[in-house]
């Protein structure tokens, strides 16, 4: 089932979650050469709960180690009991429609990555949700980049790196959020000053066009969330080296080196000024 896939690309998605205590079901199957089989999988799976709202995940990604794509898939996703005017959040938002208590996602010539999992989130009752953000805004305000935002406001798919900081003296909380594209955008400034041969090549990839291509850094290969993390803690001070390599696949390996370790991120979040 996994054979004549790139080994880089195999265990991509599982590495991207790391330990956030998902299940997995895994079975081995026997295929004969050009032999076509249905696989039909039924199961039914618990959905998670806050005290505001009820989740649920179906994990598409988990098919990533297929060779080749897939060639149709549809997800069916029953609600009882559900009114669409509770309904918080529904990913992905594309490829999907509802119709009564059942939300259908139909994807053809699918290739299953992160941004393919489904996701659902509903409030437990008409109106806490709303509530519950409009008395966070007030408790906790949220800066992303620098600007002070509202919670509902949240592009949490364009989120790289977050961190809640304590006010010492009044214990007050704030969050403090980097976008993907504010992390990229400071450390190719980093980059330009140490290495501008590797910024010329870097300058102009946007944040989906870098996430596609396999990074590492000083030595260790990096992807999901841990990525921007890692880049956010280069700081001005460090020497940044890099070079670029080009797959088989026709994607791009980016080695990334900096001249001393990597510091922790406390002191990363005191500020987050404007670019």
């Amino acid at each position: 089932m996994l054979g004549g896939v790139d080994l880089g690309n195999r265990y991509d998605a599982l590495r991207a979650y790391g330990n956030l205590n998902k299940p997995w079901y895994l079975w081995r199957m026997h295929f004969e050469k050009n032999e076509d089989l249905i696989i039909v999988v039924r199961y039914r799976l618990p959905n998670g709960a806050t005290k505001i709202s009820h989740f649920f995940n179906y994990l598409l990604s988990t098919g990533a180690g297929w060779k080749g794509n897939i060639r149709d898939a549809k997800v069916i996703v029953s609600l009882n009991e559900v009114a669409e005017v509770q309904m918080i959040d529904i990913k992905p938002k594309l490829f999907y429609k509802r119709e009564g208590n059942e939300i259908t996602w139909h994807f053809k010539n699918l290739k299953p990555s992160l941004k393919n999992d489904i996701y659902l989130d509903f409030e437990t009752s008409k109106g806490v949700y709303k509530a519950h953000e409009a008395l966070t805004d007030s408790l906790t305000p949220a800066y992303v980049d620098g600007k002070k935002i509202k919670h509902s406001a949240i592009d949490f798919d364009k989120v790289g790196s977050y961190h809640v900081i304590i006010n010492s003296s009044d214990q007050n909380y704030k969050l403090v959020i980097l976008t993907k594209a504010y992390i990229l955008k400071k450390f190719k400034r980093g980059v330009k000053r140490s290495d501008p041969a590797f910024w010329h090549y870097i300058s102009r990839l946007s944040v989906k066009t870098f996430e596609n291509s396999k990074i590492r850094i000083n030595g260790e290969r990096t992807v999901g969330r841990s990525l921007y993390e890692k880049l956010n803690r280069i700081d001005s001070t460090n020497i940044v080296t890099g070079k670029t390599k080009k797959l088989a696949s026709g994607k791009m390996t980016i080695i990334i080196t900096t001249e001393k370790p990597l510091p922790s991120d406390e002191s990363i979040f005191q500020s987050a000024p404007q670019l």
